[in-house]
C-alpha cells in the first residue's frame, strides 16, 4: 500500500512537466505560484516568456509568466492580459534574475 501511495505522489508531480506539447494546468496548488512559475519557466513552451512579479498582488504577492502579450498563471493556466488586467511591478528575463532580486529585496 505504501509503495503505491508513493508512486502515486511521485507520478503527480512529474506529470504535468511530462506532457510534451500539451501543458496540463495546474502545475502547482493554488497559492504556489512561486514553484509553478519556476516550473513553467524551465519549459520550452515558456522559454522566452518574461517573469512578471507584484508585491501588493495576494497576501504575498504574486508572480507569474507573459508570453506573446498572455498572461500563464501556474494554477490558471494561459488567460488573455485584457480580462485579467494584471500589472506587473517589476518583469525579469529569466527565473533566476527574479529569485536573485528576492534576495536583494531580503538582505
Amino acid at each position: 500500500m505504501r509503495i503505491i501511495l508513493i508512486f502515486l505522489v511521485l507520478a503527480s508531480l512529474v506529470s504535468p512537466l511530462a506532457s510534451g506539447d500539451t501543458i496540463s494546468f495546474p502545475i502547482t496548488p493554488l497559492g504556489e505560484c512561486f514553484d509553478g512559475v519556476q516550473r513553467l519557466a524551465a519549459m520550452d513552451a515558456y522559454k522566452n516568456a518574461s517573469i512578471a512579479y507584484n508585491s501588493t498582488m495576494f497576501k504575498h504577492g504574486h508572480v507569474w509568466l507573459i508570453n506573446n502579450d498572455k498572461v500563464i498563471d501556474s494554477y490558471w493556466g494561459e488567460k488573455d492580459n485584457s480580462s485579467i488586467n494584471w500589472i506587473p511591478e517589476k518583469t525579469f528575463n529569466t527565473f533566476e534574475e527574479f529569485e536573485n532580486s528576492l534576495k536583494i529585496m531580503i538582505d
